[in-house]
């Protein structure tokens, strides 16, 4: 196995005080995060930029106890322990 790209995480995680805890391959070329302490999903795209979950800011938008993050063709999928879905 070998590394085939590094992409490391922007410096603004931290600002953002931003504790990756799950991480899923996007079909955009990015990735999607999800801060399970902060109940917080972002995408991280192909630039470095920092995509949050509503479009409109920090803190606008917070999940409840996500399990599982993936990509699927419709979006992303995003399951919670009790609602199964969202």
């Amino acid at each position: 196995m070998s590394i085939s790209e590094y992409r490391p995480f922007p410096d603004k995680l931290d600002h953002l005080n931003f504790e990756p805890s799950m991480l899923s391959w996007s079909l955009s070329d990015g990735f999607i995060i999800l801060d399970n302490s902060k109940r917080e999903l972002i995408e991280l795209n192909s630039l470095g930029e920092i995509l949050f979950s509503t479009g409109l800011g920090r803190d606008t938008f917070r999940y409840g106890d996500l399990i599982w993050i993936g990509s699927i063709p419709d979006g992303v999928n995003v399951v919670d322990r009790l609602e199964n879905k969202i």
